[in-house]
């Protein structure tokens, strides 16, 4: 098994390191064989396997199979691009309750006081539209009645109630990435001040690594027609003179890299022009691989849910006062 991984591609580590756990699960070739892409959970970094139950054995090197066996898989590898395909596994209420604490969550951190000040949406896999929320609210006021469904015709289901024109590059992504389900753009104010460099943020600590070359676009422009060809196959895109796009296969990794984003725009907004010098390109690879081993995303987006889920309740607080005044 091992003779056959080949060890010349970017990921070269992955087939001795994921090889050897296969064998000590005493996997059959046909559980193994018979895995699928939705038997693997990308973000809780398991792999479900079905199986036979089969009895018990106890001592040294013994193992219960049930019927459902997980096991850990290497957590730096990220889920692959299929061609044509759309990855995702959460209902449309999920979805919906997420891009209320996303909204909320980055408010919460100083990236949505104002209104129009953003838009976030989450692709609904099997219709031309997308999940969003309305125009002529801020970010920190977005409730679950402020959620909308909205065509990429621009349509929106609630009668009334207005979603941002900006969706009309959101809808340009999603044709163009296929991997992508959730986009997050927020005119936070370090990203928006940065953007005006017309460059990448610069090197200054480890969190910039994740927004290097490799992984963040310039816009030629401000048009919003030249956001999603720019993007290319990144994760993110810095509109010159506007603010920045985040993208990512599911809402929590979108937002979670555009609050990191923020924090890196603005040491770079604070230390370009000064005797401070970015970090060596060396360094940045090293840097970059060592977070590629920590759920760095993962942790980020429970602090933007906890944040979420603070400021809805402290609304709600507010609301019963003031009901009980009454």
């Amino acid at each position: 098994m091992l003779v056959s991984c080949d060890a010349g591609t970017p990921r070269q580590p992955a087939g001795p390191g994921q090889a050897p756990p296969l064998a000590r699960l005493t996997l059959r070739a046909g559980e193994v064989a018979a895995l699928a892409l939705d038997d693997i959970d990308w973000r809780a970094r398991e792999i479900i396997v079905h199986g036979k139950r089969a009895p018990q054995r106890a001592g040294p090197g013994s193992l219960t199979r049930p019927d459902t066996l997980r096991m850990m898989i290497m957590h730096n590898c990220y889920a692959p691009y299929v061609e044509g395909a759309v990855i995702s596994v959460k209902s449309e209420p999920e979805v919906r309750r997420q891009l209320v604490h996303a909204c909320r969550g980055l408010g919460a951190f100083g990236m949505g006081d104002l209104v129009g000040g953003g838009h976030i949406s989450a692709r609904l896999p099997g219709a031309d539209a997308c999940i969003s929320h309305v125009f002529d609210r801020a970010l920190t006021e977005i409730t679950p009645d402020d959620v909308v469904k909205v065509s990429f015709d621009g349509t929106v289901s609630s009668p009334g109630r207005q979603a941002s024109a900006g969706l009309s590059f959101h809808k340009s992504i999603y044709e163009h990435r296929p991997d992508v389900n959730a986009v997050v753009h927020a005119h936070a104010p370090w990203i928006t001040a940065q953007s005006a460099f017309g460059r990448a943020p610069r090197m200054w600590n480890n969190h910039a690594t994740l927004f290097a070359a490799r992984d963040c676009a310039i816009s030629p422009d401000g048009l919003l027609e030249s956001i999603a060809p720019a993007l290319r196959d990144k994760s993110t895109v810095i509109i010159p003179w506007h603010g920045a796009v985040t993208v990512g296969a599911d809402i929590e990794i979108a937002a979670a890299l555009h609050l990191l984003l923020e924090w890196v725009c603005r040491l770079d907004v604070m230390l370009s022009g000064t005797p401070a010098s970015p970090m060596p390109d060396e360094s940045v690879a090293e840097m970059r691989g060592l977070l590629d081993k920590v759920p760095l995303l993962e942790e980020t987006w429970s602090l933007i849910e906890r944040r979420g889920s603070q400021s809805l309740a402290v609304d709600k607080s507010a609301w019963m006062a003031g009901k009980a005044q009454l």
